[in-house]
């Protein structure tokens, strides 16, 4: 009947709609891996078609062309890494940081894609009073959605905002130079230190104090900073409403590392169960690489645990993101 038909007619309307609109969604949620995917192919730096050093060489004209010797010199870790991408080549990314940066208060940083597709990370780099710049790997795109990305490109933003290269640099300054004054008030041993040295035209010249002063500057740096500035970037991050992002971001993070510490005591099992398969001596090679690994994972702990590192632990920046949302929810 004319009835029915028209119920199926507007049933069938109805789930093309949900399904166009579900298309869309799952889109929407990756368009800036899909502004890159298309870039690369356009790009013959980034679609890595051609060698190395060709790509190299192509990357410095554009930067070149872009900017003076200044502003490279000032930003030269992030041109290493990375390609400059525009409003042009990548308008959604580019518009979303302008974005952040308007509505904050910060200049626009100079937006660099990494050249190597599977790097998994991102920093920012100001130095000085320049505009800095903004280093995005691509790894970063490929695991995670829209949401969790502009997480963490908010968090770098809010490095920039506090200045915190220049902060950083400037802690080291004086600490150096309270050293210095120290030194020469209260001389200290550095004999082990002068076991390093350098020979030319028949003369050698000891340059291990200042190794020992550049270490040491730099450990009660580390200890004075601590986990500071990477706390004030992710409350940045949190500000600007990307909290949920962010926690989505450490909760990957987390779930690495769950399954590392997995996968750890599956291969001390392993090697546990064939001690008597291999060598004697091929046995302690393979124990003296367990080991090590074992210190490198004890290393990391320290690191996120103690102010000897800059990054908090995961647990505790997914605990700061659920702390902000529950304020956040109740309304303080």
């Amino acid at each position: 009947n004319v009835e029915g038909y028209i119920v199926k007619k507007y049933f069938k309307s109805l789930l093309l709609s949900s399904f166009v609109l579900s298309i869309s969604i799952i889109n929407a949620d990756n368009m800036y891996r899909e502004e890159l995917e298309k870039l690369k192919k356009e790009d013959p730096v980034l679609n890595g078609r051609v060698n190395s050093s060709i790509r190299n060489l192509e990357n410095n004209i554009n930067n070149y062309k872009r900017l003076n010797f200044f502003s490279r010199i000032m930003r030269f870790v992030a041109l290493r890494y990375g390609v400059i991408v525009t409003k042009d080549s990548m308008p959604k990314l580019y518009g979303y940081i302008q974005t952040i940066c308007d509505d904050n208060d910060i200049a626009v940083p100079i937006v660099l894609i990494s050249k190597d597709e599977n790097f998994f990370n991102a920093f920012a780099q100001k130095m000085l009073t320049t505009t800095g710049a903004i280093v995005i790997g691509q790894g970063l795109f490929k695991k995670f959605d829209d949401e969790a990305l502009e997480a963490v490109i908010a968090h770098e933003l809010g490095h920039i905002k506090k200045d915190h290269v220049n902060k950083d640099i400037l802690t080291f300054f004086i600490v150096y130079k309270v050293l210095s004054y120290l030194d020469e008030k209260y001389p200290l041993n550095w004999d082990i230190g002068y076991e390093i040295s350098i020979k030319w035209k028949g003369k050698r010249f000891p340059y291990g104090e200042d190794v020992a002063y550049v270490m040491l500057t730099s450990i009660i740096t580390q200890l004075i900073i601590g986990k500071k500035f990477e706390k004030e970037a992710d409350n940045f991050a949190f500000k600007v409403g990307r909290a949920k992002g962010l926690k989505k971001f450490f909760e990957y993070l987390l779930k690495q590392d769950v399954d590392s510490l997995e996968e750890m005591k599956r291969v001390e099992q392993l090697l546990s169960d064939n001690k008597k398969n291999v060598a004697s001596h091929d046995y302690f090679l393979l124990l003296l690489e367990y080991y090590q690994i074992k210190y490198s994972k004890a290393m990391d702990w320290v690191y996120h645990n103690t102010r000897l590192g800059a990054h908090p632990s995961n647990e505790a920046r997914i605990a700061a993101a659920e702390e902000f949302l529950k304020k956040q929810a109740e309304g303080q």
